[in-house]
């Protein structure tokens, strides 16, 4: 869920899920690099810094069992 804040000095507080985040710099990746403006590709650097590492498939599953 994204909650944008805009505090009275003017200063923008973005709140993005790690899903949303994973999208983000996924779609930034799959564009024209030369395309994008200077803040879209700062955006990206900070976004890739620091998303959440993607789920692996093994980490969900739990052996099971014994109890």
């Amino acid at each position: 869920m994204q909650i944008i804040k805009v505090a009275d000095d003017g200063t923008i507080t973005i709140n993005l899920s790690p899903t949303e985040i994973r999208e983000i710099v996924a779609d930034l990746d799959a564009a024209d690099w030369n395309s994008l403006s200077p803040s879209a590709r700062a955006l990206y650097h900070y976004l890739d810094m620091v998303r959440p590492p993607a789920a692996t498939s093994r980490a969900a599953i739990f052996p099971g069992g014994g109890f």
